[in-house]
């Protein structure tokens, strides 16, 4: 479970959650600002934008909106995206996953799609470790 790097929400005992999303996408050399057509960049920097948005409103509790286990997609600045989430037996954590499309545009190719999946470990509350 160590490599999956469980983030705790307490970020005294967490050097990562220092860091922004983005500065961990440039050290994982998953955006490439050099490129010349900027497409992984400009998917990245969506993409990061969406995922933070996710965990901000998992971290508020107000997510009931979303319909998790429908099937029913969502929108989030813009992006239909579909959410749902798990808890397996002995675990303490619920396990959110999301995936969907990213549209963008770009004056070559016009509009684009970029298929995005992420997920994130929520820590449940009284719960012992």
């Amino acid at each position: 479970m160590g490599r999956l790097q469980i983030h705790s929400p307490n970020s005294a005992f967490n050097p990562f959650l220092t860091q922004s999303i983005e500065e961990l996408l440039d050290a994982a050399n998953l955006s490439d600002p050099d490129s010349n057509d900027g497409i992984k960049t400009q998917f990245a920097n969506e993409d990061s934008k969406l995922e933070k948005e996710i965990i901000k409103v998992i971290l508020s509790g107000k997510t009931d909106s979303w319909k998790p286990i429908s099937g029913q997609a969502v929108t989030i600045n813009g992006h239909h995206i579909c959410i749902t989430f798990y808890e397996e037996k002995g675990s303490d954590y619920r396990v959110w996953e999301w995936h969907g499309h990213i549209m963008w545009s770009d004056e070559e190719n016009g509009y684009s799609p970029g298929y995005i999946y992420g997920n994130y470990f929520e820590r449940l509350q009284g719960k012992p470790r």
